[in-house]
């Protein structure tokens, strides 16, 4: 069982050393990510953790979605 001491000292260390990132997108999309990451087994903080890894390890760079129909990877201008 966690103490209150660990849980003080858990949380002083995630303010120190970890951040948010957030993103305002469409329901349909956030509802679409949340069902797939569902299908799929994982969760949506997993995906855009690895996801965010994989873009700053490659240097940023583009990713290729074949699928016409499927969401935009550029900012919304909307």
């Amino acid at each position: 069982m966690t103490t209150e001491n660990e849980k003080r000292a858990h949380a002083k260390w995630d303010r120190e050393n970890r951040g948010t990132v957030s993103a305002n997108i469409r329901k349909e999309m956030k509802e679409d990510f949340y069902r797939v990451c569902n299908m799929n087994g994982r969760t949506p903080t997993s995906v855009l953790k690895n996801f965010i890894n994989d873009y700053v390890v490659s240097g940023g760079r583009p990713w290729v979605v074949n699928n016409k129909s499927a969401y935009s990877c550029k900012e919304d201008s909307e």
